[in-house]
């Protein structure tokens, strides 16, 4: 059996050097967005320029939430702030989006890499990549900073460390704590029970500083809207209409529902295909099969959950990682069978 490709220093540099490439070529999309929409003079989408008004009528003295209310957690409004003091909001915001797409890409081949050989994390760290460039085209939205900062922490060698990047994620995207119980069985495993008592209070303790700093700039009224307008706010999406006609709640309009839900299944063939084998894989092989796939599982499934309300074209960034990561193992199982020469 030739198992020349299989391991060693050269495959490994350049699995490596894939992700990092593939990690640069998202980041790009982003800054290319902003050139060819200016070039072209095209508007950016809807929800961008609501966040740079939002940061216009913030830094003229308004308050945010009780005057001008927004559902994204109170870091993203920060992002949505800074860009705002600049001459160039959108390209600010687009970079933040692209760094983290980029991060996004490379947490996630750190990741698979301890488990999985460096073809398959190829394929994993492809299927993500692929799936941001087709779902997003580089579009500003909060979900792919927060999923950097949730794969980050995964990553994270220590539990304080991780516990702080969870707490900054949730202040990015509140979608990240659907990922509480994959996180918690993973840190448990990665650590033991202790770790995940430590990281439990230093996400929350960090999310909730989160809030008390907007109750500091802005008074008690705005920090008790954050909470109201950030957290529950899942209600109305669930049987509200679409104002832009981008998504039918399965609720309110579920042959709307169907229809997106087919259309954007058909986008992600490829890994849904290849994530499909990794699943596959794992019930077969059970206790023998890599922890990291039950991560995929795991991820898929829970963050997943956000779908069952709205097929928002963003809410899939949601299970990307998942999907990446269960990609790259349906790829180790094929490529005994295919990429070997007995």
């Amino acid at each position: 059996m030739n198992r020349e490709w299989e391991c060693g220093i050269v495959d490994e540099t350049v699995s490596r050097l894939i992700a990092m490439l593939l990690a640069g070529v998202i980041a790009f999309i982003s800054i290319y967005r902003y050139v060819v929409f200016r070039f072209s003079g095209r508007e950016f989408v809807h929800d961008a320029q609501v966040w740079a008004q939002i940061g216009d009528d913030v830094l003229a003295g308004m308050a945010l939430y009780a005057q001008v209310p927004d559902n994204k957690p109170p870091l993203w409004e920060a992002v949505v702030i800074v860009a705002a003091a600049t001459p160039v909001p959108f390209l600010v915001m687009l970079a933040v989006v692209g760094v983290g797409g980029a991060a996004l890409v490379w947490n996630t081949h750190r990741l698979v890499k301890a488990e999985l050989r460096p073809a398959a994390t190829v394929v994993a760290s492809f299927s993500l990549a692929l799936g941001i460039v087709w779902m997003t085209n580089g579009f500003i939205n909060n979900k792919i900073v927060a999923l950097a900062l949730l794969t980050a922490g995964l990553t994270a060698n220590r539990p304080s460390r991780s516990g702080l990047l969870y707490g900054l994620g949730f202040l990015i995207a509140q979608h990240l704590l659907l990922a509480a119980p994959a996180v918690a069985w993973w840190e448990w495993r990665r650590h033991d029970y202790r770790a995940v008592v430590t990281i439990g209070g230093l996400a929350l303790g960090t999310a909730i500083a989160g809030y008390v700093i907007v109750g500091l700039i802005w008074g008690l009224s705005a920090s008790v809207a954050a909470v109201r307008q950030t957290m529950f706010a899942t209600p109305a999406y669930a049987v509200a209409e679409s104002q832009f006609q981008t998504s039918g709640s399965l609720l309110k309009a579920p042959g709307r529902y169907v229809q997106l839900l087919n259309e954007r299944i058909s986008v992600y063939t490829f890994q849904l295909v290849f994530a499909t084998i990794g699943a596959a894989h794992l019930l077969s092989a059970r206790r023998a099969s890599p922890a990291v796939g039950w991560l995929g599982v795991a991820l898929t499934t829970t963050l997943g959950s956000a779908l069952l309300v709205r097929v928002y074209r963003h809410y899939w960034l949601l299970i990307l990682p998942g999907l990446a990561i269960l990609a790259g193992l349906g790829a180790e199982w094929l490529l005994p069978k295919y990429g070997t020469d007995e």
